[in-house]
């Protein structure tokens, strides 16, 4: 992050904190007032002056007039009533004057003090964020939950989320108190409906955006089902305002999902049906959950345990023209690289996306855990045909024969010896993201 986008943020920051710009306009109206009120002010006293003192002798105009601005002007500021040939006429005028200057110096320092009380009661609130400055690569959180502060620290925890700004859009997002400043630091919120698509444009990034989409809280079982509505329409908000933000949704209800097949929506993930998988799992294989919990980066025991991690591409030159199982091997034979390699995601053009009807919403990437062999997990049989992309089914055309109807038998898969582009990226465990070249270090 440069210096010039950190300076720009801590200004429009501050802009926004003071509402400075509120406060700009109260003050240039009262500077108006207060010009307006010197110069009438001024007038009226020449005018006095030449008619109850020259006796309209020569004109107003004179050079020697003048002097009466200079007068007027510190009676306004200061409230001195300056000791001069005043007529009483001009001096019911100065009158005015000093009360008229008292009140409009009393109204700025009140429009001051407001200002700053205002900032200490909110003190213990997420500062707002600027409305004429785009972040470059904020991680938006539409909706508030109970997950929320949770999902904030996560995101604060993981390297990845380093140096990008969270942004909270709610309707409530302005009660939002928090206890530790540092802990929620470069989190900011803005109010509005976060499927306006105005309020969008204002909070999506300037470089890139990824959106996290809370769905409501279900006061009961039976509003569960309409629970995810919400989330749903600020999602193809999103979508349909910027394609390139990075969407994910959360459901309570899995009975929403095949609503969401035909939008562009990047990754949804149903509570509820996660919830069916881990509970089934945990319960055939004991200690599921720890397995979970490590992958996703936290065990209750360690916070620094390895999580999921993607190669970011290119692949090095090195690597490119390599099959998954050459690099896997290149990895277990280097002591220095302390990752497991467990999967690929392969790189497919919008062409070919096209022409094999592949259905990738918003991404060029098909990702593959656990790359096969080349042998049919029902004979063994070597001999397979590979599609268009390389991939192979995980039985041979004759075991297959008969059970094509089932989707699981008929998923084609990329195999061990697929070889490796330099767009393409792999899948590894790690406690910290890898430089890939280290592979190649004596």
């Amino acid at each position: 992050m440069d210096l010039k986008y950190k300076v720009k943020k801590a200004w429009f920051a501050v802009w926004q904190k003071y509402k400075l710009e509120v406060q700009l306009k109260i003050a240039l109206k009262l500077l108006l007032v207060f010009l307006t009120v010197w110069i009438v002010g001024s007038v009226l006293t020449i005018l006095s002056q030449w008619i109850f003192i020259d006796h309209l002798e020569g004109t107003p105009f004179q050079t020697d007039y003048l002097k009466y601005f200079w007068t007027v002007i510190i009676e306004l500021i200061s409230g001195f009533d300056v000791q001069d040939q005043l007529h009483v006429s001009s001096k019911i005028i100065s009158v005015f004057m000093l009360m008229t200057g008292v009140i409009i110096i009393a109204i700025f320092t009140g429009q001051i003090v407001s200002m700053f009380v205002q900032v200490l009661q909110r003190s213990n609130n997420l500062p707002e964020k600027p409305g004429n400055f785009k972040f470059n690569h904020p991680i938006v959180i539409c909706g508030i939950n109970n997950k929320l502060f949770k999902i904030i620290e996560e995101l604060k925890k993981n390297k990845l989320a380093r140096r990008r700004e969270i942004v909270i859009v709610d309707e409530k997002a302005d009660e939002i108190t928090i206890e530790d400043k540092e802990k929620f630091k470069d989190v900011w919120y803005t109010k509005g409906d976060h499927a306006d698509r105005r309020l969008l444009a204002n909070v999506l990034g300037e470089v890139e955006t990824s959106a996290i989409i809370l769905a409501e809280e279900p006061e009961n079982c039976k509003s569960q089902k309409y629970s995810d509505a919400r989330a749903i329409e600020t999602a193809l908000a999103i979508e349909g305002y910027s394609e390139k933000t990075h969407t994910v949704l959360e459901l309570n209800d899995e009975r929403c999902v095949p609503h969401l097949e035909h939008t562009k929506i990047n990754e949804w993930i149903s509570i509820f049906e996660y919830g069916i998988k881990l509970v089934s799992q945990t319960a055939l294989q004991h200690g599921m959950t720890r397995v979970y919990l490590a992958l996703l980066g936290e065990t209750p025991e360690d916070r620094s345990k390895d999580q999921i991690c993607f190669s970011k591409p290119p692949l090095p030159e090195k690597l490119a023209g390599l099959t998954y199982e050459e690099i896997r091997n290149m990895v277990l034979a280097n002591p220095s690289m302390d990752i497991t390699l467990i999967g690929l995601a392969k790189y497919v053009d919008d062409e070919t996306n096209k022409k094999l009807d592949l259905k990738l919403i918003n991404t060029h990437f098909i990702r593959q855990l656990n790359p096969v062999n080349r042998t049919c997990m029902a004979c063994g049989a070597e001999t397979f045909p590979v599609d268009e992309l390389g991939r192979v089914h995980r039985k041979c055309p004759a075991c297959l024969k008969g059970t094509a109807h089932l989707s699981r038998d008929n998923t084609p898969c990329f195999p061990k010896d697929t070889v490796l582009k330099k767009e393409d990226q792999l899948i590894y465990l790690s406690d910290k993201e890898i430089d890939l070249n280290v592979l190649f270090e004596k």
